[in-house]
């Protein structure tokens, strides 16, 4: 619990830091509270650091809430392997 939209911003505080920790420790809390930023923010972060499934979940919960960045990123992602399904998150975006 505490203030997402706080969350969200020290989390990308710690992230452009480069402290990876605390940024996916404050981005999971305010993910978890909803905050579709700090979903794809967080699935941004996990992607980076190669935890795929993990990341692609949370991008594909903030796609679903109607956030055209996660839309985007999210269908970049599977591109290769799920064309069809990249092509249905660009046109939602």
């Amino acid at each position: 619990s505490g203030h997402a939209e706080a969350q969200y911003r020290v989390g990308m505080v710690h992230d452009s830091e480069g402290d990876t920790a605390a940024a996916e420790q404050w981005l999971r809390l305010a993910a978890e509270q909803q905050h579709w930023f700090a979903k794809h923010s967080l699935g941004m972060l996990l992607m980076r650091r190669g935890e795929i499934s993990e990341a692609e979940a949370w991008l594909r919960d903030a796609a679903q809430q109607g956030y055209a960045a996660a839309q985007v990123d999210l269908g970049d992602h599977l591109q290769d392997r799920l064309p069809g399904a990249a092509e249905e998150l660009y046109e939602a975006a």
